[in-house]
């Protein structure tokens, strides 16, 4: 378990050569993610539960269920020396939602 206020990386997904990375920010706590995109976020909302809500440097929010991340140290360990892709959130989200309806 993850602390409040514990730096964290979101990763999108990987590959052995490269990392889609969201980000790194900072772990506020479970909250309901009301503008997250995904299965796994409306069933969330729907049942009126949470999920860890990331405040990424760059001012955006992710959520647990909307990517993969952990402690910022683990992250940056597990990417190594991957090439790395910076992924924007809002992007994705549209990317996601317009192909996904």
């Amino acid at each position: 378990m993850v602390d409040k206020g514990t730096r964290v990386g979101a990763v999108m997904n990987s590959n052995d050569e490269e990392v889609n990375l969201f980000g790194y920010g900072v772990y506020v706590g479970d909250h309901t993610p009301v503008e997250g995109v995904g299965l796994f976020a409306e069933m969330i909302r729907k049942r009126k539960d949470t999920n860890p809500k990331i405040e990424l440097d760059n001012g955006t929010v992710i959520y647990g269920c909307e990517c993969w991340w952990g402690s910022e140290e683990g992250v940056k360990k597990d990417i190594g020396d991957r090439k790395i892709n910076y992924i924007n959130v809002d992007e994705w989200r549209k990317d996601y939602t317009k192909n996904n309806s």
